[in-house]
Parts: C-alpha cells; structure tokens; sequence
C-alpha cells in the first residue's frame, strides 16, 4: 500500500479486511527493511552485542523516523531524537519514557555536536541540497543508514570517510519472477519499499 492509501480504502483498512493475505504500508515496509539493513551493517563492522552503544535518528518526528526511533529504543535504550520539530520531539520522546522505561533519550534540533558519539546513525529526511550529517564527524567504525532521498550523503562525502560504512536503504528484492512493464532504475527484482511521492519528507528508499 503507497502513498495514496489515505484516499482509497480507508487507509488500508478497507483492502485488508476483505483481502485474503496480509497488507502493509509502504512506510511499515520501509522501517522494516531499514532496521534489518542496519542490524546487518552494523553486525558487518563489527559489532558483537547489538544492545550496546548509541543509535541517531535524524528526520525523528517523521513517519518513518518517528517507528525507527521507536523500536531502536527497545534494542538500545540510548537513542538520540533530532528534528526541526522541537514540539514533536518532546512528544515522541515522552512516548519513548513510556513505552520503554530505562531508555535514555536525547532530543535535539541540529545534529552537529552529537554525531561523534554515536555508532548508528539513520537519517530519514529530505534536505533537498542541505546538509544534514557532516560525515566528518562520525566517530570511526560508525554505520550510516541513508534513507532519505534525495540522498542525505552523496559518494563524494561517504568517499573522504572509508572507516565509517555508508548504506543507502530503502530497497527491497521482491521474491519470484516479477516484471515492472519498465525500467525503474533499479536493478532486476528490485523495487521501492516505499511508493510515495518523490522528494516528499521522510519517503524513504528501503533496502
């Protein structure tokens, strides 16, 4: 289910009474695919116990931001919140106390400063050309999950770190033989997690 669930089929609600198999929105697919690419970059720099260390959600408030910060907090219980929504910050983190006692959770408007503590780093905004992560200051060893698009870090600044691993997420292999009718731009078997609008905030590609 896309971008246009909200206008056909009561949000879902509708095709998954009377369908047959489970549906999901294209934003549940995403934080899915997102959180297992992580789990799988960070295990692939070396990471050993994958409660430990500390985890930055920029683009926190969003629709994908606000899941992935979310369950991040259940897995590890030190979570940093950045938006430009300082309002909604203190929302989600309250959510955050609630759901998970014991988490320890900082908010902020701007995420300079707080990146060289951080081992994960998911980035889920549209900065349209603004810059939102400056890689220089990830700390060595750290795991950037990229979900925004346009792109947070382009191959040009993830080139000046090789220590820190940068991913892309937002795409899905999609099982059995399928054909798009057309060239998406995307390798074979590979589609969007997340068929919304181009550039929209927080519309992710999932990996």
């Amino acid at each position: 289910m896309g971008a246009f669930t909200s206008v056909v089929g009561d949000a879902g609600i509708t095709v998954a009474h009377e369908s047959d198999i489970a549906i999901t929105s294209g934003n549940s697919l995403t934080v899915s695919a997102t959180l297992e690419a992580a789990k799988q970059a960070v295990i692939k720099m070396g990471a050993k116990d994958l409660t430990k260390g500390k985890v930055m959600i920029i683009g926190a408030t969003g629709p994908i931001g606000s899941i992935c910060s979310r369950l991040l907090a259940q897995a590890i219980f030190d979570v940093v919140l950045v938006s430009i929504e300082p309002e909604r910050l203190i929302d989600l983190k309250r959510t955050i106390q609630e759901e998970t006692p014991g988490a320890n959770v900082t908010i902020a408007t701007k995420a300079d400063g707080l990146l060289g503590d951080c081992d994960l780093i998911v980035t889920a905004t549209s900065a349209f050309g603004q810059r939102i992560v400056d890689i220089s200051q990830c700390k060595p060893g750290a795991v950037v999950c990229d979900v925004a698009r346009p792109a947070d870090i382009n191959k040009a600044e993830a080139d000046l770190r090789p220590d820190v691993l940068v991913i892309e997420s937002g795409e899905v292999l999609i099982p059995g033989d399928i054909d798009f009718g057309y060239n998406i731009g995307l390798p074979p078997k590979t589609a969007y997690a997340l068929p919304g609008r181009d550039g929209a905030a927080g519309d992710g590609r999932a990996i």
